[in-house]
């Protein structure tokens, strides 16, 4: 195990893709992306992963921490509770410390009249696009990859039919519990 502190530069093997966890940034000064820099105290932890069919390997480099509040980082998948609804955006809660954004037209086959009904309350699906450090941090119900939802949008209950029956419910846990 390799603790970090904020400043340290993490060198990183070059050849592979490269997913960036929270408390790492692309070191600013190098030219080629063969070294992290730390923005947090903690261990430094890599989730390696290969495909099977060809030799293409990715790794996640992270900063394990024991913050109590989450603090949103580009690429993350979080559930949140709609808490506003305005024409063209909603307000949800990611039950951090600021409110996200949530745009009506970033759901799949959403256009400027064919918009979801989101309700307040309901639970959404969603991966978090942008989370600068001053700004509210913005969501999209969409794979930016494939243009499709990929499991992502308002969580409902529905039976074989696809009638709704029942409730989607969310139970709140700690930060180091969710990560694993």
């Amino acid at each position: 195990m390799t603790v970090v502190l904020p400043g340290d530069v993490v060198p990183i093997a070059s050849g592979s893709s490269i997913k960036l966890g929270p408390g790492l940034l692309p070191t600013p000064s190098a030219s080629s992306s063969s070294s992290l820099t730390a923005i947090r105290t903690g261990p430094l932890g890599t989730i390696s992963s290969s495909s099977g069919t060809t030799t293409t390997s990715s790794s996640a480099y992270y900063i394990e921490s024991s913050t109590q509040r989450y603090i949103p980082s580009p690429s993350d998948s979080v559930i949140a509770q709609i808490t506003s609804r305005n024409p063209e955006s909603y307000t949800a809660t990611l039950f951090s410390a600021h409110t996200a954004t949530l745009p009506a037209l970033s759901f799949e086959g959403a256009t400027k009249r064919h918009k979801p009904n989101l309700k307040i309350g309901s639970l959404v699906y969603a991966r978090v696009v942008s989370a600068d450090r001053f700004t509210e941090p913005e969501l999209t119900c969409v794979n930016p990859v494939t243009g499709k939802s990929d499991g992502f949008g308002e969580l409902k209950v529905t039976d074989e039919r696809g009638e709704r029956v029942g409730f989607a419910g969310l139970i709140r846990c700690s930060i180091g519990l969710s990560r694993r």
